[in-house]
């Protein structure tokens, strides 16, 4: 796919409400989706945009807490209104499915912007995807970018030229420079590209990954053949990655509540976590499918 930034600057209340109309529509349930923001931070931190793609030829960038904003106090209100109204969705025909990178951070730091206890939108992480298609890519597969930097397959700059798209090396504006963004215009061209592409070019990825897994075939064994991956591919994808990266993101937000008297208990000889191990183990040793497997492996 040859891809390029084609960015639409949401600068104004007209063009949100057109954008809003997009992200409300009961279609296509397909939406890349990205934030700029002042810090990694969930709660001390500021929106300073959010970018949405409905298809890989068009990114709407639309700032909000940005320190050049063009809307006023009262707007950007408003706006946070309804994109809090639109992630909180929670009815299936109302969800949409959105694509992106590093979506566990993307998450966390809407629903503490937002004020939103929970987003049950699925997701398309790109990690993910491309871990479901070969689970070695994160560990062997690394480039050298131009700055003479090791980079891991896991980012979104380089799955990109993975799929023989060089934009991000030749941008004008880069990913080095996203820290930055606030000194910048919000309507700034490059900065605009720079948002565009990273919601178009996962727009265009994903649908490489969907393409690759019907590619691939994996071995059934209840039907005792080879069927197409794409189905298992994709209910791995929506079904478990998407949880996944949720309680990834909400652990991230909030933290995650241990029972340290209870870690410790596991530990113990006759722990119930021991005990339940040994009794499934034993039941493993004792079945004809493992017996006659050791029977075979004695033989070689």
């Amino acid at each position: 796919r040859h891809v390029v930034p084609n960015p639409v600057y949401v600068g104004t209340i007209d063009r949100f409400t057109m954008l809003m109309s997009k992200l409300e529509s009961e279609g296509s349930p397909l939406v890349a989706f990205d934030i700029e923001t002042r810090n990694l931070e969930s709660y001390n931190n500021d929106i300073y945009m959010v970018q949405f793609a409905f298809n890989e030829k068009r990114g709407y960038v639309l700032p909000i807490d940005h320190p050049k904003t063009p809307f006023n106090d009262e707007e950007v209100a408003y706006i946070k209104k309804r994109l809090r109204r639109f992630f909180s969705r929670s009815t299936p025909a109302t969800r949409k499915r959105l694509i992106g990178q590093n979506l566990a951070f993307d998450l966390r730091v809407i629903r503490a912007q937002l004020d939103i206890d929970i987003i049950q939108h699925d997701v398309h992480d790109l990690t993910a995807g491309e871990n479901l298609l070969d689970e070695n890519l994160g560990i062997f597969a690394k480039i050298i970018t131009r700055y003479g930097k090791l980079e891991s397959r896991e980012n979104l700059r380089a799955i990109v030229t993975s799929y023989d798209n060089d934009w991000y090396f030749t941008a004008a504006f880069s990913k080095e420079e996203r820290m930055t963004i606030g000194l910048f215009e919000p309507d700034d061209p490059n900065v605009l590209d720079y948002g565009a592409a990273d919601v178009q070019f996962p727009f265009a990825v994903a649908a490489e990954q969907l393409k690759a897994a019907n590619y691939q075939s994996v071995y059934d064994w209840r039907q005792k053949k080879y069927v197409n991956y794409g189905p298992w591919y994709q209910r791995h994808l929506y079904e478990q990655m998407s949880a996944a990266v949720h309680a990834i993101s909400t652990m991230m937000q909030h933290g995650s509540a241990v029972d340290t008297d209870y870690m410790r208990s596991l530990l113990k000889k006759d722990s119930i976590l021991k005990n339940a191990l040994a009794e499934e183990l034993g039941k493993l040793r004792r079945s004809k499918a493992a017996q006659r497997v050791n029977k075979a492996l004695l033989k070689v």
